[in-house]
């Protein structure tokens, strides 16, 4: 059958649906298909490089980036996909200058300004994630993320941010997967404190709220692996 144009919403509207379905490969077809039928559109070729992203294509989603960007694309969200790309690819300093740039266009974002601090962590610059991390926090501080991160490192984060972040969890202000992150970075926290009580109390917490989130039944488990074991040789 001919292929039919499709309009830019409705080609988008099926890859997020596709991936929030999980059919990443399904999604990148459209998206791909889309972008190929689409050649002069930027953000077409952005929704092509997500998508490839997800599946782990980097350097196919490298190159959808590149059109991209050539083609004008001023969205920072496509200089936050290369930075990811160009770090996952080993290229620090691309990352790196990929989101100097976002930051040169939103100085103030705390979003972009947690991705410094994560990248610059990967690239071994401890002290400059700090500055970074705890600049993101001062510009947002319920920036989990850069909470988050900011744990790992030596010295931990303020006590102020340990405070706000534990009012948050308690006013119900942090969304489900942030507050898994938060738990867990409190843990890490109090263990540098040698506080072993509120420790495994954020600890518990967050098993609590990350088993909330997965479907498995053990029982249900091992009876499928006995059915493979019965029927294959």
């Amino acid at each position: 059958p001919r292929r039919e144009p499709v309009s830019r919403p409705d080609a988008t509207r099926l890859v997020h649906e596709l991936t929030r379905m999980r059919r990443y490969h399904d999604a990148v077809s459209v998206a791909t298909q889309f972008a190929d039928q689409a050649a002069d559109d930027p953000a077409a070729q952005a929704l092509a490089a997500w998508s490839l992203y997800e599946i782990g294509e980097l350097t196919a989603a490298s190159s959808y980036v590149e059109r991209s960007l050539a083609l004008g694309n001023e969205d920072p969200e496509i200089l936050h996909l290369k930075s990811r790309i160009c770090m996952e690819l080993g290229d620090k300093d691309g990352a790196l200058r990929a989101i100097g740039t976002m930051l040169e266009k939103q100085p103030d974002n705390p979003r972009f300004q947690c991705i410094l601090g994560q990248h610059l962590l990967k690239a071994g610059d401890v002290s400059g994630a700090r500055r970074a991390l705890t600049r993101a926090l001062e510009l947002n501080p319920r920036e989990i993320a850069a909470f988050a991160t900011l744990s790992r490192l030596p010295g931990g984060a303020l006590p102020e941010h340990c405070r706000f972040v534990e009012f948050l969890l308690h006013s119900g202000q942090v969304s489900p997967d942030d507050q898994i992150r938060a738990h867990y970075a409190l843990a890490l926290q109090y263990e540098d404190q040698g506080d072993d009580a509120q420790q495994f109390r954020h600890l518990r917490a967050m098993n609590d709220k990350k088993r909330a989130t997965v479907s498995f039944d053990a029982r249900r488990s091992r009876e499928d692996t006995l059915r493979m074991i019965s029927h294959y040789s």
